[in-house]
C-alpha cells in the first residue's frame, strides 16, 4: 500500500525518456535477502553512497548501509568527479562496501582498497577491469532493471583471466 512506499526513482530509460519507478520498503529488503549477494551484510561494514539519487543504485547504496551497515558514507559531489579524491576518501573512510558502474571503476585506482567488496553493475563489465579488480577482494557483478528493485540477478564472485564477467542467475 501506500505506507510502504519506500523510495521513488527518477531516472532515464534507454530510450532517455524520464520514468519514475516506486521502490517499496518490502521490495527494498527482499533486495538483500533475495540475491544472496555471497559477502557478510554486517553491522561492521562502512558503505559509500556515491551515485546520484536519480540513478538506482543509490538505492543499494543508501539501505544496504541502513539495513545492514555501521556507516554511510556520503561523497561530496566534488570528490565524486574526482578520482584521485575518491580514492583518498574511500581509504580514509575505511569504506568496505563499494558500488560502481565499471566506466567510474575505470578511472579509480585499485590500491589500497583490497579489502573493499566490489560490486560492479550498470554497464557491461569488462574483462579488464575483472583483471584488474578482482585479485585480492571480492568482486561481483549485478544486473537488473530499476523496476526489478535494482538487480535481477549478481554473478559469483568475479576471478581475474576469467574471461567476460557473467551477470549471474535469477
Amino acid at each position: 500500500g501506500a505506507d510502504d512506499l519506500a523510495y521513488l526513482i527518477y531516472t532515464s530509460g534507454t530510450t532517455g525518456t524520464p520514468k519514475a519507478v516506486a521502490v517499496t520498503h518490502h521490495n527494498v529488503v527482499q533486495l538483500f535477502e533475495g540475491l544472496g549477494v555471497g559477502f557478510d551484510l554486517s553491522p561492521q561494514q562502512v558503505w559509500s553512497q556515491f551515485h546520484s539519487y536519480a540513478f538506482d543504485f543509490s538505492v543499494w547504496e543508501i539501505f544496504g548501509a541502513l539495513l545492514h551497515g555501521d556507516r554511510l558514507v556520503v561523497v561530496p559531489e566534488s570528490v565524486v568527479r574526482s578520482p584521485h579524491e575518491f580514492h583518498s576518501l574511500l581509504i580514509t573512510e575505511g569504506v568496505t562496501i563499494l558500488s560502481q558502474t565499471p566506466s567510474a571503476l575505470m578511472m579509480l585506482a585499485s590500491e589500497q582498497l583490497e579489502s573493499v567488496v566490489l560490486v560492479a553493475a550498470g554497464e557491461v563489465c569488462p574483462s579488464e577491469l575483472v583483471d584488474r579488480w578482482a585479485p585480492g577482494r571480492l568482486m561481483v557483478n549485478a544486473y537488473g532493471p530499476t523496476e526489478a528493485t535494482i538487480y535481477a540477478s549478481m554473478s559469483a564472485p568475479l576471478v581475474a583471466g576469467s574471461g567476460v564477467a557473467p551477470i549471474g542467475v535469477p
